[in-house]
C-alpha cells in the first residue's frame, strides 16, 4: 500500500494516455510477429502499418497534453524496436531464401542502431538524421503488401528485390541524411510535397491498387533524403540553411 500512497499522481498521471497508445503499438507489433510465424504475411504487413498509426498518435498525445517524459521516450523506443525492427526483419526473413537472409540481419542491426542513436543525440526541431525507423518499416511492409496482392511473393525476383530494398533501407537508417519531420512541415511552404504524394498515390491506385499506392509513397519518402543531399550538393546550399530547407521528417 505504501507505494500507491506515495505521490499517486506518478502512477495515474495524464502521461499514461500516451503510454497506453505506445503499448498498443507494442501489442500490434507482437501480433504482427505471430502472424509471420503463422505464415499470414499480408496480415503481418497491415499490422506493421497499424503500428505506424499508433506511433504517430502517442507522440501527438504527449505533445498535446504536454506530458512528454524520459520514461515515455524509452518506452516508445522499446515498442518501436519490436514493431518497426524485429517484426519487419522477421517478415522479410520469411520471404527471402537463405542466401539473402543476411539482408534481414543487416536491417535488424541498422534499426537497433538507429533507435539507440536517436535516443542519445540531441533532438532537432525540423528534421531527422537518417531515415526514421517507422518510415523504413512502412516502406518494407507496403512493398510486401504490393507483392502479396500480385501473388509474386514466392518468386525469386521479388525476394531479391526485397533483399536489396532492405539493404538500402539499412544504409539510409544509419546515414546522416536529413529527412523532414512531417509534424514540422508548414503546409503553405511544402504543399507541393503533399500534392505530389497524393498524385502518386491516386495514380497508383487508379493504374494498379491501394497497396501499390502505399508502396510508391513510402519509397518516394525514403528517396527524399538522398535527393535532398544531391540537390544541396549541386546547388551548393549553405549548411546553415539546410535545417530551414529540410523542414521536410524521426
Amino acid at each position: 500500500m505504501g507505494f500507491l500512497s506515495h505521490r499517486p499522481e506518478r502512477y495515474f498521471s495524464a502521461s499514461w494516455l500516451a503510454n497506453l497508445i505506445t503499448l498498443a503499438n507494442l501489442f500490434s507489433g507482437f501480433v504482427a510477429i505471430l502472424m509471420v510465424v503463422e505464415g499470414r504475411l499480408a496480415a503481418a504487413a497491415w499490422l506493421i502499418l497499424l503500428c505506424l498509426v499508433w506511433d504517430s498518435l502517442d507522440g501527438n498525445a504527449a505533445r498535446r497534453l504536454k506530458t512528454s517524459t524520459p520514461f515515455g521516450r524509452e518506452l516508445d523506443s522499446l515498442a518501436d524496436l519490436v514493431s518497426f525492427v524485429v517484426a519487419p526483419a522477421l517478415l522479410a526473413l520469411r520471404i527471402c531464401p537463405p542466401l539473402q537472409a543476411s539482408a534481414a540481419l543487416l536491417y535488424l542491426a541498422a534499426g537497433a542502431y538507429r533507435l539507440a542513436r536517436f535516443n542519445v543525440r540531441p533532438a532537432t526541431r525540423t528534421y531527422f538524421e537518417g531515415l526514421p525507423v517507422p518510415a523504413a518499416a512502412a516502406t518494407l511492409a507496403s512493398v510486401v503488401l504490393a507483392f502479396s496482392r500480385r501473388h509474386t511473393l514466392t518468386l525469386l525476383g521479388s525476394a531479391s528485390l526485397l533483399a536489396a530494398l532492405m539493404a538500402v533501407l539499412s544504409v539510409l537508417m544509419v546515414s546522416y541524411l536529413r529527412y523532414p519531420k512531417l509534424s514540422a512541415i508548414q503546409f503553405s511552404r511544402w504543399r507541393w510535397l503533399y500534392a505530389g504524394a497524393l498524385l502518386v498515390f491516386l495514380a497508383s491506385v487508379w493504374r494498379v491498387d491501394v497497396e501499390a499506392g502505399l508502396a510508391w509513397v513510402c519509397l518516394l519518402f525514403a528517396a527524399l533524403g538522398p535527393a535532398s543531399w544531391v540537390r544541396n550538393r549541386l546547388f551548393a546550399v549553405p549548411v546553415d540553411s539546410c535545417e530551414t530547407a529540410s523542414s521536410l521528417s524521426r
